[in-house]
C-alpha cells in the first residue's frame, strides 16, 4: 500500500486529501481518496502522513488555530476473502488453495493449488452459490457454475490467473475450490479448502 498526502489538493486553501494505492503484481492502482471529519480550509491536512498495516494516520499542522491534530484511517482490504475450509486429505497430504490479487476492475488475480498430487488431474471449480454437497469422500462447495480442467505440475501445485472484469457489482459474491484425481483419497480423490470472495 502506498498513501501520498495532498495538502494543496482542492478548491478550498489548505484543505487537503490522502490519497491511497494498492498494489497489483506489478501494477499500482488507485484505492481511494478522502480527508478528515470536520477537517476546514488552512488545516494543511495531510500534511505528514503514515502508515503501519491497515493503520494510516494524517496530521493537520495547522488545525485547532495552530494546535494541530492526527486523524486516523483503517484502509480495508480490496475485496473479502474467507477460508470455509472443507479440505479432504490423502496419503499425499492436504491441498491448499490461495488466493492473490485484488477484486478491482483490471486487476489481475491468481488462485494457488500447493500440496496436491504431482502430475494429477486437478479441475478448479467456481460457483456462485454454495452447494455443499457431499462428493469424492468430502464435501463439494461451490455450485459448479465453472470448471477449469488443470493438472498439477511435478511438485504438486498449480496456479490460475484471470484479469478482474469491469463493472462487477459491489456485493457480488463467488465460490472456489480445487480437487484433485488422487488414488490415496477416501474415494480416489482429494480437494483444497474452499474460499468464498466479496467484492468491496
Amino acid at each position: 500500500m502506498a498513501v501520498i498526502g495532498a495538502p494543496w489538493d482542492g478548491q478550498t486553501y489548505l484543505k487537503g486529501r490522502v490519497f491511497v494505492f494498492v498494489r497489483s503484481g506489478t501494477t499500482w492502482m488507485f484505492h481511494s481518496s478522502f480527508t478528515g471529519s470536520g477537517v476546514g480550509g488552512n488545516d494543511a491536512f495531510a500534511w505528514d502522513v503514515s502508515v503501519d498495516g491497515s493503520a494510516l494516520v494524517a496530521g493537520a499542522w495547522r488545525a485547532g488555530n495552530m494546535q494541530g491534530a492526527a486523524y486516523t484511517f483503517e484502509v480495508l482490504p480490496i475485496g473479502l476473502w474467507s477460508d470455509l475450509g472443507m479440505a479432504v486429505t490423502s496419503q499425499v497430504g492436504t491441498p491448499t488453495l490461495s488466493a492473490n490479487g485484488y477484486l478491482l476492475d483490471g486487476s489481475t488475480l491468481t488462485l494457488g493449488l500447493a500440496n496436491a498430487r504431482p502430475f494429477s488431474p486437478a479441475p478448479l471449480i467456481v460457483g456462485l452459490s454454495p452447494i455443499y454437497a457431499s462428493f469424492g469422500g468430502g464435501t463439494l462447495v461451490p455450485f459448479p457454475d465453472l470448471m477449469w480442467p488443470l493438472f498439477t505440475d511435478g511438485t504438486g501445485a498449480d496456479d490460475f490467473s484471470v484479469v478482474w472484469p469491469s463493472n462487477v457489482p459491489s456485493g457480488f459474491t463467488f465460490y472456489v475450490q480445487w480437487w484433485v484425481v488422487d488414488p490415496t483419497g477416501p474415494q480416489g480423490y482429494a480437494a483444497s479448502n474452499a474460499l468464498s470472495a466479496v467484492t468491496p
